[in-house]
């Protein structure tokens, strides 16, 4: 799947949201702040999350419906996890809160057979920019892993 960073401008990534939404009966909850006491009603069963970011200058609260997903994941255990970033979080959610103070979390309960479907379609069509980060470093990794096991070879015929 490519990645690429900010909302898409296809329909149809939309459309395949949307029907992956109607399909899985997904209803969001969001919380307004991203921390361990929040997560209290969050099950711990399969489900999908965005951390968002919301405007910065919002002290009059107008702006309360705004928000930019940072980050999109999923879990088989979303309580556990969402509790894991907190505690000991992995670079994607580091990134997120460099790029804003401001995290909000939406999540959701989903069938753990279309965990990976949903999330790819809500990848897709927000293009969340830490999502891109990691992708792009993960591709770089393996291409690295790659070219080491094919010098890797070469060194070894060489030996034989």
């Amino acid at each position: 799947m490519s990645v690429r960073a900010g909302w898409s401008r296809d329909k149809k990534d939309w459309q395949n949201l949307v029907s992956a939404i109607e399909k899985n009966g997904i209803n969001w909850n969001r919380l307004k702040n991203f921390n361990l006491s929040a997560l209290i009603g969050v099950p711990d069963a399969p489900g999908l999350y965005m951390l968002c970011s919301t405007p910065p200058e919002n002290k009059e609260q107008k702006l309360n419906d705004f928000f930019t997903p940072l980050y999109i994941g999923k879990s088989k255990e979303l309580k556990t996890r969402l509790m894991g970033h907190i505690r000991k979080p992995q670079r994607s959610v580091k990134d997120a809160f460099k790029i804003s103070t401001n995290i909000e979390l939406v999540y959701t309960k989903c069938n753990i057979e279309n965990l990976d479907e949903v999330e790819n379609c809500l990848i897709k069509a927000f293009g969340p920019i830490t999502n891109l980060i990691n992708a792009k470093t993960e591709v770089k990794v393996v291409e690295t892993i790659k070219a080491s096991l094919g010098n890797f070879e070469k060194i070894k015929s060489l030996g034989d």
